[in-house]
């Protein structure tokens, strides 16, 4: 299930309740970070497994910076967890997906990948 991620954030994207300004919601969690970047999208959402958050940045960060950036973020959190993705690529600029999912099971091999390469 690689595609997992990105289909809870295109559809956190698409029917999300709370429109995107290019900023984080209020109420994202402040323990989060995000990386730097131009904010594509944010928002409050509901994942599969509850309530959670989608935001999406568009960095000129490479592959390695953004795993680096992410290495001790991605995983259980509270009584959730936190999936980021973003393309290994040759190019300028990449997104990064950010999921936090406020409830819900993480389990390690349980198909979500936290990074993973698309297009090479």
């Amino acid at each position: 299930m690689k595609s997992g991620i990105v289909l809870c954030v295109v559809m956190a994207l698409l029917t999300g309740c709370t429109a995107s300004n290019g900023e984080l919601p209020a109420d994202f969690p402040a323990d989060i970070p995000v990386i730097s970047g131009e904010i594509y999208s944010a928002r409050r959402t509901t994942f599969e497994d509850g309530p959670g958050f989608a935001v999406a940045v568009l960095t000129t960060l490479s592959f390695e910076e953004v795993s680096a950036f992410y290495a001790d973020v991605v995983g259980p959190y509270g009584d959730g967890y936190v999936l980021v993705e973003t393309v290994r690529s040759d190019t300028p600029t990449r997104y990064v997906s950010i999921a936090v999912h406020l409830t819900g099971n993480y389990q390690p091999g349980s198909g979500f990948v936290e990074f993973f390469e698309v297009g090479q």
